[in-house]
């Protein structure tokens, strides 16, 4: 029988960054950097990446740093409190898959137009 070798998996670039055990909102910004870097991220090239992160890095000073270096983001929030006080702002929702998607005003501002949604299960 062959013996295979092990292969030396990483699941994201932040693990090539930074070890597992470094919370990614305290490590944030020196691994985009670090991406910007390795990935040759210059000013034209950011205005073509989305950013995808869950709340643990999406802090809204984290957010307003990342756009103003032009990038585009998708974020999911952490904050079930903000979460039901937009839910309450939605004056239209229409039918996404098993879900309902609603649409309101930033409640925080960023330094640049952002859409905001809500996604709600019934």
């Amino acid at each position: 029988m062959a013996r295979t070798s092990a292969i030396q998996y990483r699941e994201t670039v932040w693990s090539a960054v930074f070890p597992g055990n470094r919370h990614t909102v305290k490590c944030f910004q020196p691994a985009v950097l670090g991406a910007e870097n390795a990935l040759e991220l210059a000013p034209e090239r950011r205005k073509r990446t989305v950013w995808r992160m869950d709340g643990g890095a999406g802090s809204d000073e984290q957010l307003r740093w990342l756009l103003a270096r032009q990038y585009h983001i998708v974020v999911k929030g952490t904050s079930s409190r903000r979460a039901h006080v937009l839910a309450q702002r939605v004056s239209r929702w229409d039918p996404y898959g098993d879900a309902w998607l609603g649409q309101v005003a930033s409640p925080v501002d960023f330094g640049r137009p952002v859409l905001v949604g809500h996604l709600s299960r019934p």
